[in-house]
């Protein structure tokens, strides 16, 4: 079965899409991470960006980004990713990676399992959220609950008053799948950015977000990311 890697590229000014001010995420964000998964992913795979706004990348697949809840803002449309109706929009199997982020060694090891379902950890010092929506394998349809379950005035509500999530879409599916699911983790090389001492690279590193109000793009000082983050 053929991976579809999928990236998410909307405009910042476009209403209910409002993303950190740390950049501007376009056509560069999105050459680079292909360039970057083609170096490091040896299953066969295709890759796809899912955007409201296809300028500059007309050699790439892409999708147009539906409009299932815009104005709630934050990352919520980014939900209907759980429905069921992904097997015939992208795929029977696919992984959702960030733009803001570094891949920085094999990756196919992370892909290549029976796994259903696979989500980024999400750790924040002292804090565990347990999932972030920065990376996310899965078979299509197969937590989709996560979606089926959304309500458009009540979910964000429920987000907005629960002490232990943080964001938006990544908040949700903490709720509604709580803390059973399997997750990307350092021990498999997989790092947020603010975690990593004096940002030194660590060996075993596959591949690095960079949340919140940071990006690869800012960091261009630090010889991994420099080394790494390009086409």
């Amino acid at each position: 079965m053929e991976l579809k890697v999928v990236c998410f590229k909307w405009t910042r000014n476009t209403t209910g899409y409002m993303l950190p001010a740390v950049c501007d995420y376009g056509p560069k964000h999105v050459r680079i991470l292909k360039a970057m998964v083609e170096r490091n992913l040896s299953i066969p795979h295709s890759f796809i960006c899912i955007t409201d706004d296809p300028t500059g990348l007309d050699d790439i697949q892409t999708i147009p980004l539906w409009d299932k809840c815009r104005n709630l803002g934050g990352c919520y449309n980014r939900l209907y990713a759980f429905s069921e109706d992904m097997r015939s929009l992208i795929g029977d199997r696919f992984v959702m990676i960030d733009l803001d982020c570094v891949i920085t060694g094999d990756i196919t090891p992370l892909f290549d399992t029976d796994d259903d379902f696979k989500i980024n950890g999400y750790f924040f010092g002292d804090f565990d959220q347990y999932y972030n929506g920065g990376l996310i394998l899965m078979n299509a349809g197969a937590r989709k609950q996560v979606w089926d379950d959304f309500d458009p005035i009540r979910s964000p509500n429920q987000v907005a008053n629960t002490d232990y999530v943080i964001g938006s879409d990544q908040a949700w599916i903490r709720i509604r799948l709580g803390k059973g699911e399997k997750r990307f983790t350092e021990e498999e090389g997989v790092y947020n950015f603010i975690r990593l001492k004096n940002q030194r690279l660590p060996d075993d590193a596959k591949i690095v977000f960079f949340a919140g109000k940071r990006d690869p793009s800012t960091c261009l000082d630090t010889d991994w990311v420099r080394e790494h983050w390009r086409v």
